[in-house]
């Protein structure tokens, strides 16, 4: 029965029908708490009384829940009321792909930009075990913006059930024509094996795929034939024209990736979704002989088995494995592929060491609470804990038989070793943050940060083991000298040299053990920690990504020849080790042919909880809720609409969500990143910070993104914009080290004044104008001080805020990112308890010290840590971006050129 306009399911008004079919009615309805317009999909009646069938429908709709993708149609609720069950959906503005598809073919370009939107989705399905078993261009949804949304997993088949079990054949929202020997799915878009009535796995998805693909380049239906039963004679018999035979000017590599998916046999098809993603990414950026190699080459029909090696050999790796090898300084080529699996599965594991015989692995792991230092056997598997912690970043001594780690001592962390057999730790060398042996084991480089003129300063240093004096090697100014990894043959000292405040390009260079000399071998984007081979080739990895690794999540491993100055590409990948800047340390050899490094797979989303609260009350809701990283929200002086910035788009942009209807929009799309939003007091404009220049400045817009302009100049690093309250000003950090500090500028970009010199970041002005609030890097006490000074005048106010920081927590959020409440009598700013990130309150009062007043707001929680945040303008409600990470230690085995004879670390 039709539900009439009006009726309530839970917190879900009905507005009006969308849609109906024999597995369910779809209607418009209004979230009364939330504000928006959302999707509401209601079981028919006869099925809701079934309670196996509700329990199905509930598995389904979890499942596709979980999935949290931006291409898949996300499920924010599912509820019963009154014997109705429903599911609760995003409401989509745009029309289906077939809509689309009715006017005729689309340009390759757009075919590829959403090809691959969509590729991405059904591969994060297919992770999941989720297999669509009905692709068709009206399950393919276009919104607005140009993105994919795959519809309907009706015929859906969860492979594994949480328990591991198979999931029933037959649910709700599926047709029970699901067992082998029956025939389902939409006639025009099946693969051979559904046709024959076999069991349709994900390969079924992938042929589907390439039938989309097809239509969507020659206007036409690949197999259409006058009856179905004449369609399904040729999706098993005849193959498939290629594309560019209807005509039109169609890239040859688009022809490949077509008949690619359009294999009889599924092992002949990309291996995966994913595969198929990167080898559409491929097509966007090339047309490379070595590309479509790998797309043809599992053709046997199409190549010799002669040929067929060639091939392989030329670059199936690439597209088999989602790892793309390539060639930068004259390397041989491999044709060895690369398997990567995960090796420790808490998910809070992170900064592995390996011992010089590759049996043992050391790493840290948070998963009891407190990072500790653990072992693994790594033929058995076996787990040990090492260390009662704070501790992290082991490193295995040259013997084997002990292993360095920093420990958190009160304000300072010191370096610390303890024998891989167990015992007490003792103290080799006091405040120092990172460190290494040297080859000899006799020796230890050390990194400690120092404060000098508000200016953050940092010494690589050394000393010998058995406590003989210190020599400072080299010093460093606004550049942290991390994870020192000390060459074989005792020369060099490999460090990432990264920025102490804001973000800029890392660094890759190696220091002189003696003379302390410093040499840049690699410069532009993110890096992570570097690690030796015995023949003296250093390996590292490298994100082409200025903002800190949020804007790319395309990762690659580099080999360093350092006497012939030449780099190779050992393998590339999506999400291999994401987030480059936010704490992956190390990489590891374990053994000829296999490294050992972090992956960091993480995702943010917006939570709106009220304000003033307490810890324990209200959670919230959450205003977005998927796969990407949302954060950094501002809202309008209205308190309509929020501001953030996400990389929802596959590149970092900013974007206004309704806080009324929920409706997300883009407001920029240049190819660089965009972050650090802000708005004018009057709502009319909004300022952020840019790479557009290749390197970031402060730009301002109207409000909705257009008549972009630059407006600093600072060369280098310019970030977090803030307005005065006249719109005469914006104030804003450098990062630059010929400029560092917070400065004040016209909105045309004239009048540039320097307010405040030194390792300074994260400014915020106060709602009157007077007052700016920023931090300085308390580099000895790991802590920070919270400044601030009057924007007129640049004077220091009579009052600060200063707080220490367990390191060991740092990197998972903007600390000491501070926000004023709106009647300018507070500060909320982003630090960490003893144990756990979150937010805290605390009075503003000139000339008195109100740490009494500081308490507790939100976070301290593991599982959703809060990362940045706005404050309403009404001063009831904070929006909080929580972070979910999982950190594994990874190993890849078959890399080319890591090998002969001994392994090294």
């Amino acid at each position: 029965m039709a539900l009439e306009p009006g009726t309530r399911l839970g917190q879900y008004e009905i507005v009006a029908p969308l849609g109906a079919g024999g597995m369910g009615e779809v209607y418009r309805a209004r979230d009364n708490k939330l504000g928006r317009d959302v999707a509401t999909k209601v079981l028919p009646a006869g099925l809701a009384r079934n309670a196996d069938a509700l329990a199905r429908f509930e598995r389904e709709a979890r499942a596709v829940a979980a999935l949290s993708h931006p291409n898949i149609l996300s499920i924010h609720d599912f509820g019963t009321q009154d014997g109705i069950a429903y599911a609760v959906m995003e409401l989509l503005e745009g029309e289906t792909l077939g809509d689309r598809l009715a006017a005729g073919p689309l340009p390759p370009r757009k075919v590829i930009e959403l090809a691959r939107q969509a590729a991405r989705g059904l591969g994060a399905a297919h992770e999941k075990g989720i297999v669509h078993r009905d692709l068709k261009p009206e399950n393919l949804f276009v919104t607005r913006d140009g993105r994919i949304k795959i519809l309907d997993f009706g015929l859906a088949r969860l492979d594994e059930g949480g328990d591991g079990k198979a999931e029933p054949a037959e649910t709700p929202t599926r047709t029970s024509l699901t067992s082998p020997g029956t025939v389902m799915g939409t006639v025009s878009y099946m693969s051979p094996e559904q046709v024959r009535g076999e069991t349709a796995e994900a390969g079924s998805d992938i042929f589907a795929f390439g039938s989309i693909l097809f239509e969507m380049l020659t206007g036409q239906r690949a197999f259409a034939r006058e009856t179905p039963a004449e369609t399904m004679t040729a999706i098993l018999r005849e193959d498939v024209s290629e594309p560019s035979e209807s005509g039109r000017q169609i890239p040859p590599l688009l022809d490949r990736i077509v008949r690619r998916c359009l294999e009889k046999q599924p092992g002949e098809r990309f291996r995966s979704a994913v595969d198929l993603a990167f080898a559409l990414e491929s097509a966007a950026g090339t047309s490379s002989t070595g590309v479509q190699a790998a797309v043809d080459a599992p053709s046997a029909r199409r190549f010799s088995p002669a040929l067929v090696g060639v091939a392989l050999a030329a670059m199936v790796v690439g597209i088999l494995t989602g790892v793309w090898f390539g060639s930068r300084g004259g390397f041989p080529p491999t044709a060895e592929p690369v398997r990567i699996r995960p090796l420790t599965f808490s998910g809070s594991d992170r900064s592995p060491t390996t011992s010089p015989d590759g049996r043992m692995l050391a790493f840290s792991s948070a998963r009891d609470g407190t990072s500790r230092i653990w072992i693994k056997q790594i033929a058995s598997g076996d787990e040990a804990v090492l260390t009662e912690g704070p501790d992290v970043l082991p490193r295995f001594s040259p013997d084997g038989s002990a292993i360095l780690f920093v420990r958190q001592e009160a304000t300072i962390q010191s370096l610390y070793h303890v024998p891989v057999v167990g015992g007490a730790p003792r103290k080799l060398i006091h405040d120092a943050m990172s460190g290494d042996w040297s080859p000899d084991g006799k020796q230890i480089v050390f990194v400690r940060g120092r404060s000098r003129d508000a200016t953050a300063a940092f010494d690589l240093g050394l000393t010998s083991v058995d406590g003989g004096s210190e020599r400072i090697l080299t010093e460093f100014t606004q550049l942290i000298p991390s994870w020192p990894r000390w060459s074989p043959d005792g020369r060099w000292i490999a460090v990432t040299r990264r920025r102490a405040t804001n973000n800029v390009d890392d660094s890759v260079v190696l220091i002189d053990a003696q003379s302390g000399e410093i040499r840049e071998i690699a410069g532009g984007g993110s890096y992570c920690g570097s690690a030796w081979t015995r023949d003296n080739l250093l390996v590292y990895g490298h994100s082409d990504d200025l903002l800190a690794g949020i804007a790319s999540s395309s990762s690659e491993i580099l080999l360093h020849d350092i006497d012939k100055d030449s780099t190779r590409q050992l393998l590339w990948a999506e999400h291999l080790f994401a987030g480059t800047a936010l704490g992956v340390a190390n990489l590891e050899v374990l053994a000829p042919g296999e490294l050992v490094f972090n992956n960091l797979a993480l995702r943010q989303n917006l939570r709106e909880i009220p304000f003033p609260g307490r810890v324990s009350e209200d959670r919230g809701l959450f205003a977005t809720l998927g796969s990407a990283r949302d954060r950094q929200p501002v809202y309008s002086p209205d308190g309509k609409t929020v501001l953030f910035s996400s990389n929802r788009s596959g590149n970092l942009d900013l974007w206004k969500l309704s806080l009324e209807s929920g409706a997300v929009s883009r407001l920029t799309d240049d190819p660089a990143g965009d972050w650090d939003p802000a708005f004018t007091a009057d709502g009319s404009q909004i300022l952020w910070s840019s790479d557009r220049g290749g390197n970031l400045e402060i730009w301002i817009a109207d409000a909705d993104g257009s008549r972009a302009r630059q407006v600093s100049n600072d060369g280098l690093n310019a970030e977090n914009p803030t307005s005065t309250p006249d719109g005469s000003w914006i104030v804003y950090a450098s990062g630059n080290p010929e400029r560092a500090g917070v400065w004040k500028i016209r909105p045309d970009g004239s009048e540039a004044t320097l307010l405040a010199a030194g390792s300074y970041y994260v400014p915020e002005m106060s709602p009157d104008g007077r007052f700016v609030v920023f931090n300085e890097a308390n580099v000895n006490a790991l802590g920070f001080d919270m400044r601030f000074i009057e924007v007129a005048t640049g004077q220091p106010a009579d009052f600060e805020i200063s707080f220490p920081v367990n390191r060991l927590l740092a990197g998972a959020g903007s600390l000491g990112r501070a926000r004023w409440t709106p009647d300018g009598k507070g500060i909320v700013f982003l630090a960490p308890d003893e144990h756990y990130l979150g937010l805290y309150y605390q009075e503003f009062a000139p000339g008195r010290d109100t740490t009494s007043t500081r308490r507790p707001l939100a976070g301290f929680e593991p599982s959703l840590v809060p990362e940045s945040f706005g404050i309403s303008p009404d001063g009831k409600r904070l929006l909080v971006s929580h972070l979910e990470q999982s950190w594994s230690v990874m190993i890849a085995e078959g890399v080319p050129g890591i090998g002969g004879g001994e392994t090294s670390r």
